[in-house]
């Protein structure tokens, strides 16, 4: 997908991945590429071991209520690369 982020959303490649997000505890697969690309730069942005402890937490509450679970195909994201080249397309 290099190709297809902004020069900002390359920054969520600064940190190493890890078990889970702030992206996958603010909804997952129940948010566009643009929202998901946002919260992994604004956890890259401010590192630090509470925010680490607070997504863990967070992690844990979700699974432990099954809250936000996405099931079916209707969840199903398009691929990044589809999607941009759809919008790029569209902007010309």
């Amino acid at each position: 997908y290099l190709p297809y982020y902004t020069e900002e959303e390359r920054q969520r490649h600064t940190v190493r991945p890890g078990l889970t997000g702030l992206s996958q505890v603010n909804g997952r697969n129940l948010l566009a590429w643009d929202k998901r690309l946002e919260l992994d730069v604004q956890y890259a942005r401010n590192v630090s071991l509470f925010e680490d402890v607070a997504i863990i937490f967070s992690t844990l509450k979700k699974v432990v209520q099954r809250k936000d679970i996405a099931v079916g195909r209707q969840h199903v994201l398009q691929s990044l690369d589809v999607e941009r080249r759809v919008l790029h397309y569209e902007d010309m």
